[in-house]
């Protein structure tokens, strides 16, 4: 969701409301670079509500992490967690005791269910 909003940046209150806003872009960023959008125009360009629903839950386990015991863990863990956090195609490499037939599947949003399942899962085991 990150990528497809860039250079736009949304963040969400408690009450889950979003608010969208233009990130310093440098002079190395060209996208979109002499035309003008609306907030509408440019999600409808980035195609990238699908993503909010996903972007939310992910944020919500960010809410569940006790950080002192994130502080603590093994690097090796932390790589871990952020690749299931930001990285589809890491799955792969994460996953060594467990298969999932979805792995094979190309759909996104089959990804991101694994993703966020196994997110779930680090969190729960390590980070509470």
């Amino acid at each position: 969701m990150v990528c497809r909003l860039y250079p736009v940046g949304r963040a969400v209150d408690a009450d889950m409301n979003s608010y969208f806003f233009l990130t310093r872009t440098g002079d190395y960023c060209k996208l979109g670079c002499g035309k003008e959008y609306t907030i509408e125009e440019w999600l409808g360009k980035a195609e990238v509500e699908p993503y909010f629903e996903w972007n939310d839950r992910f944020n919500s386990l960010y809410m569940e992490i006790d950080y002192k015991k994130y502080k603590a863990l093994d690097l090796s863990y932390k790589a871990a967690f952020g690749n299931i956090l930001y990285d589809l195609g890491a799955l792969e490499k994460i996953l060594t005791c467990e298969r999932l037939e979805v792995l094979s599947m190309s759909d996104a949003g089959a990804r991101l269910h694994v993703n966020y399942e196994l997110a779930k899962r680090f969190v729960e085991k390590f980070m509470k």
